[in-house]
């Protein structure tokens, strides 16, 4: 890992990773996300734009995960990424510097973009790689982690990614913005987002149905043997479960970022909340309801008077007095819709 520049590029902690991938080495990535298309494909002169938008819905996934905020697409940092990818397969160099002396926010800023960068670069030969692959191999490196991450203390707000194909070489670039600079997409499909966070959920039931299993074998087990082996089963089916609890979590977190918040699922218009209508309360005397639009106990004010004084008393002391299930004024603002979010943009 090597740091170029001073100031902000320093505190970024801009790195740089050259990958010599053997045939062996080199086999084609996992499984891709399953939120993010095209992040498992490899990477074609015909299919460079899809591949930078898998890119950033990963680095936005996995920034969505740990609960950090997610970066927008900024136009101008993908244009000067691609251009140093370019360059460098043109000029034959791998470095954050080109040869005219230039880094990434020099870079970034002679393009127009108002702020400073930092940036990660790589570099893939012989074998076509994937989004997945580039992902991977930043993921696994501190420097690159920490830009993806905001570990260095900087907070990043957009990013651009760039790839750039040439004699058999597969180079990408990663440009970490400070300042929002009008990009609005993430990458991130709602709809994808909560079908995975369905299968999190799905997984999580059945681990939760693998450890009552163990659980009720153990109480079984009748000899020593089969009591170690069932303890050996409720520790790792117990495992299992803290795993896809985790996994379900993070999942509910990439959701999160997906849907824009405020968003009704069938019109564009800012969501509220509407109190439903109250029924009629449970009729106990006609004095005592008298004395209840009097007061304004339905409201929640206190009654002033001596002799209505004992009547502004609390939701839980007329639940207990009535006899039956006595219907509150005070309804629960709690409609069925109105917690969740939506996928529509």
């Amino acid at each position: 890992m090597r740091v170029r520049g001073e100031g902000l590029r320093r505190a970024l902690g801009a790195a740089s990773l050259a990958l010599l991938a053997t045939l062996a080495a080199a086999m084609p990535a996992p499984a891709s996300a399953a939120i993010c298309p095209g992040a498992g494909a490899a990477i074609t002169p015909e299919n460079v734009t899809e591949a930078e938008d898998a890119l950033l819905c990963l680095v936005n996934v996995y920034r969505a995960e740990r609960g950090v905020p997610v970066l927008t697409h900024d136009p101008t940092l993908r244009t000067v990424a691609r251009q140093h990818s370019q360059d460098m397969i043109d000029r034959g160099f791998f470095d954050h510097v080109n040869p005219d002396g230039d880094g990434p926010t020099d870079r970034a800023q002679a393009a127009g973009y108002p702020g400073s960068v930092g940036e990660n670069i790589a570099q893939v030969f012989f074998v076509p790689p994937s989004p997945k692959r580039f992902f991977t191999l930043w993921r696994k490196s501190p420097g690159h982690n920490s830009n993806m991450l905001d570990l260095h203390g900087v907070r990043t707000r957009t990013a651009g990614m760039g790839f750039a194909i040439g004699d058999g070489a597969w180079t990408g670039t990663q440009l970490f913005g400070t300042v929002a600079a009008g990009g609005t997409e993430t990458g991130l499909d709602c709809s994808r987002a909560r079908a995975h966070k369905r299968a999190k959920r799905k997984a999580l039931g059945w681990a939760r149905a693998r450890a009552k299993r163990a659980k009720r074998e153990l109480r079984r087990a009748s000899t020593p043997s089969a009591r170690k082996r069932a303890q050996r089963r409720l520790r790792r089916a117990r495992k299992a479960v803290k795993k896809a609890k985790r996994q379900a979590r993070m999942a509910g977190r990439v959701v999160k970022a997906a849907a824009p918040d405020g968003v009704p699922a069938a019109s564009g218009s800012r969501r509220t909340a509407t109190l439903p209508a109250p029924s009629a309360p449970r009729p106990i005397s006609s004095r005592r309801t008298a004395s209840i639009r009097t007061c304004g106990w339905a409201q929640g004010k206190e009654c002033s008077s001596s002799g209505t004084a004992s009547l502004a008393r609390s939701r839980d002391w007329w639940r207990r007095r009535a006899k039956g299930p006595a219907v509150s004024p005070w309804p629960k603002a709690r409609p069925a819709s109105a917690s969740r979010r939506s996928c529509d943009r």
